[in-house]
């Protein structure tokens, strides 16, 4: 029969495997939109502010260096988790624990920071491609 200690340690895993699928989706998601950065460069600098985009591509590089940073230190804590299976007590003050509320605590603040990130590069690609919408429009007319 499981213990209640088996099934919060079980718990606390499943998390941290989460964690981890998370990010990788999210690097996933970094990796496209450094696609269309790169396809629409040329565009945005044609169209948008260039100190604004500078800022918003260190943002955004920023934000696919802290996604690594993040993988790796919730990829060290899931092998530190699994390395000791005998941790009697996983309570609140046991270095586990804390290494897990430092980790979610940055994984949120990540998510938060991704979605501002990305909404600004989307905003400013969907600027782009309604100018060049404009631009077929007018040409078609012509």
């Amino acid at each position: 029969m499981e213990t209640q200690q088996e099934a919060n340690r079980q718990e606390l895993q499943l998390q941290i495997e989460e964690w981890i699928s998370d990010i990788l989706f999210f690097a996933q998601d970094l990796s496209f939109t450094k696609h269309l950065l790169d396809h629409f460069y040329e565009e945005l600098i044609r169209y948008e502010n260039l100190d604004e985009i500078r800022e918003e591509i260190q943002r955004f590089e920023d934000l696919r260096y802290s996604c690594g940073k993040l993988l790796d230190r919730t990829r060290t804590h899931l092998q530190h988790f699994d390395s000791t299976p005998d941790i009697p007590n996983l309570g609140a003050s046991s270095e586990l624990m804390k290494t897990q509320e430092i980790l979610k605590e940055k994984f949120n603040r990540f998510m938060g920071e991704f979605k501002a990130v990305k909404s600004d590069i989307f905003g400013m690609i969907g600027t782009v491609l309604e100018h060049q919408k404009v631009l077929r429009n007018s040409l078609r007319s012509a």
